[in-house]
């Protein structure tokens, strides 16, 4: 618990009254961004399992990456 308290104050202490905190928001960093944009082709990115409880709907929303629109289909579901 005193680590934590130690922390919040080390962290009130910064973005108080010098500013510096919120320098980073006006700074350009376009530059320095090297994750590789996603390729048009689609690709799902969701897990390979997920859980349920037996007698409630699943809704599961396909987290996915490439040109849009996408259209997506589906055989042998449960009811």
């Amino acid at each position: 618990m005193r680590i934590f308290l130690i922390l919040c104050t080390a962290i009130v202490l910064a973005t108080s009254t010098t500013g510096k905190a919120q320098d980073h928001q006006n700074k350009d960093y376009s530059p320095y961004i090297l994750t590789p944009s996603a390729p048009p082709s689609p690709r799902i990115n969701g897990p390979k399992v997920c859980g349920a409880r037996p007698g409630n709907p699943v809704i599961y929303r396909i987290p996915c990456t490439g040109d849009r629109p996408m259209r997506f289909i589906t055989d042998n579901l449960p009811d």
